[in-house]
């Protein structure tokens, strides 16, 4: 069932900040395709892309309209309707256990709509050194739609990739994204990947599921950037099934006039000598809000563990406003953790000394946020967003 705010339930808690009568009151229709040129979607993919680049519109696999040249020729990128008659036994099982252990209602909603995702494989040994763009395109016109994108990714032994997901809007307002990525890492996989959305509606709801699970020695990374002017939520669920697997769950957000975003995390260290990370930065003005709820959860057989969770909100207007909630649950003896939060606003006593050396009060707060912002920026790997990244928060004010 869906959760509500006024729900008791300890399950709906993730969901208590957000106004979701406003997201049930939506008038709907199932998402379709539209037909869209090359040159519609260009200006919106990574120069590094160019060659290495999948393109949904509306939810759909658009394999006509995507570039794939630049892949490696033994990585598979096939929709999910195709690879369950190859890779049947794998998905078929997997994808049991991921709905099993699912909590999220919107991702098992998603579960049970997409019309057709996109299942990717590297094969064992396979070192991909071109980063892939996964591009959803939103073209729905006049026509409110709940789009269901989704992502099987499984890197095997010894496999490496890293993908960048992008949301970008041609036509359309008071739709529905609601998306799930799933990973499955194999023994030494390693995979980065970064979330991006931008300038999509104020109206826009965009709910972004993550689900990785991780083998011995395996590393996952991700980096989300939300600079929408709606309601964006993600949430991530990573599991460190193996010895030794490590994750690292990065994000920024710029949030201004009514804009929302929600971050919910758990990290599950299953087993001895895993290693997680979390790092979100906010930067709230205006009426923005945001939430942050994340958990880091120790099992008993779970020593050597060491864990880290932090989350920074830099608020610039009266109005704005940020929760914050990180958690610990430890069950194990031999353990480092640590987890804070920070809510705060910019030093008066350093805008003073920048002011005092000629710089005028919008070049002082300038600075001051891009020095707030700099820790999560600097680790996102391509080289394009993160320079739009920099150059953002260097000119915010």
């Amino acid at each position: 069932s869906f959760p509500t705010r006024r729900s008791s339930d300890l399950k709906d808690e993730p969901y208590r900040y957000i106004k979701l009568r406003e997201l049930f009151s939506k008038n709907i229709v199932a998402s379709f395709p539209t037909e869209r040129k090359e040159q519609d979607i260009a200006p919106f993919i990574f120069k590094e892309c160019e060659s290495s680049c999948i393109v949904f519109i509306n939810g759909f696999f658009r394999q006509e309209l995507s570039k794939l040249d630049g892949i490696h020729d033994q990585i598979v990128i096939s929709p999910l309707s195709r690879a369950t008659r190859t890779y049947g036994t794998f998905l078929n099982s997997h994808f049991a256990r991921t709905l099993k252990e699912e909590t999220d209602p919107f991702a098992a909603l998603n579960a049970a709509m997409h019309k057709d995702g996109v299942f990717i494989y590297v094969p064992p040994g396979i070192q991909s050194k071109t980063p892939m763009q996964i591009l959803h395109v939103i073209d729905t016109e006049e026509f409110p739609m709940l789009l269901n994108p989704r992502l099987q990714i499984f890197l095997s032994t010894q496999a490496e990739a890293d993908f960048h997901v992008s949301y970008a809007s041609l036509s359309g307002k008071d739709y529905i994204i609601n998306g799930v990525m799933d990973f499955a890492l194999e023994n030494n996989a390693h995979t980065k990947i970064s979330l991006s959305s931008f300038n999509l509606d104020e109206s826009v709801w965009h709910l972004d599921a993550v689900r990785a699970h991780l083998k011995r020695d395996s590393k996952f990374t991700s980096y989300a950037v939300n600079n929408c002017k709606g309601v964006v939520r993600q949430d991530y669920r990573v599991c460190l099934a193996s010895e030794n697997s490590e994750c690292a769950i990065d994000g920024v957000a710029f949030l201004d006039e009514k804009a929302e975003g929600h971050v919910h995390v758990l990290v599950d260290h299953q087993t001895m000598n895993c290693r997680s990370r979390q790092l979100f930065k906010n930067l709230l003005k205006d009426f923005s809000k945001s939430s942050f709820e994340g958990k880091i959860l120790v099992r008993e057989t779970a020593d050597g563990t060491d864990a880290f969770q932090l989350n920074n909100n830099l608020l610039l207007s009266e109005r704005a406003h940020a929760d914050s909630k990180p958690n610990l649950e430890i069950f194990a003896a031999d353990v480092k953790a640590s987890h804070g939060a920070t809510i705060g606003r910019l030093d008066e006593e350093e805008l003073f000394y920048l002011e005092s050396r000629g710089l005028s009060k919008d070049q002082s707060k300038n600075i001051l946020i891009g020095a707030f912002l700099k820790e999560v920026v600097e680790m996102i790997p391509l080289e394009s967003l993160r320079s739009l990244l920099s150059n953002q928060a260097d000119n915010y004010i």
